[in-house]
């Protein structure tokens, strides 16, 4: 992984040895193994998720979102809050998602436009 690939690993060092943790403690606490832990830390394994990465979240106190958008970003992908968004959006946001890789450049250059338009509008 790139460096860029492993933000979640290095977030998640930085909290566990800020909050005085061991790997030992992090890993008993979320019922994996050590090994477990280093390797997502050294960015071999892919980020914790779900009930895992709230339960590590809880144990660091550390920033939920914050740690789900890093985590994202260590897959290769994006986060997008979707907190207070109309089931309209979510459902043209869903979408984009499915027709995301099949779209043309001209279908992204027309989407640039009416969100330019929209932004504009503001």
């Amino acid at each position: 992984m790139s460096n860029n690939q492993n933000e979640f690993g290095s977030a998640l060092r930085l909290s566990r040895v800020g909050s005085g943790l061991t790997l030992r403690s992090v890993a008993n606490k979320l019922g994996v193994s050590v090994s477990y832990v280093s390797d997502i830390e050294r960015g071999r394994r892919a980020p914790f998720k779900g009930a895992k990465l709230e339960g590590l979240c809880v144990l660091l106190g550390a920033d939920l979102g914050e740690f789900k958008r890093l985590a994202s970003i260590s897959r290769g992908g994006f986060f997008l809050d979707s907190e207070g968004v109309s089931d309209l959006g979510l459902h043209v946001g869903g979408m984009l998602m499915v027709q995301w890789n099949s779209l043309s450049e001209y279908r992204f250059e027309r989407l640039a436009e009416i969100l330019d338009e929209a932004y504009e509008e503001e």
